[in-house]
C-alpha cells in the first residue's frame, strides 16, 4: 500500500509510523501482561473468548460503515475462512504460552 503523496517521505509520515509501531507494540505488551495477570484467576477458553468479543466491536462498526463492507468483499471465501482458522490457532497457541510462562 502506497501512502498518501502528502506523508510519502516527510518527517509528520516518518514520525506518525514511528509512533504508531511504538503504540502496537505497546497494546501487545500490555496484553501480555494482561494475559498474565488474569489467567491463573480464568480459564483460557474464557479469556479467548473476550479477547475475540472486544475485538469484534470495533470490526463490526468498521464493517456497517457506508461504503466499506463492499470494499471488504472477497471472492477467495475458502482462503480467508483458512485463514481465519490459521489465526485462530495462533492466538490460542500465544494465550496458553503466555498463561504457561508466569
Amino acid at each position: 500500500m502506497t501512502p498518501p503523496p502528502a506523508f510519502r517521505g516527510s518527517a509528520i509520515g516518518t514520525a506518525r509510523g514511528i509512533a504508531l509501531m511504538v503504540a502496537s507494540i505497546a497494546v501487545l505488551a500490555f496484553g501480555d501482561v494482561l494475559i498474565k495477570g488474569v489467567s491463573p484467576a480464568y480459564p483460557l477458553v474464557v479469556l479467548f473468548f473476550f479477547r475475540n468479543v472486544f475485538a469484534c466491536v470495533p470490526l463490526a462498526g468498521t464493517i456497517w460503515w457506508p461504503g466499506l463492507a463492499s470494499v471488504l468483499r472477497t471472492r477467495r471465501l475458502g482462503t480467508h475462512v483458512l485463514r481465519g482458522t490459521l489465526s485462530g490457532i495462533t492466538m490460542a497457541a500465544y494465550f496458553t504460552a503466555s498463561a504457561r510462562c508466569r
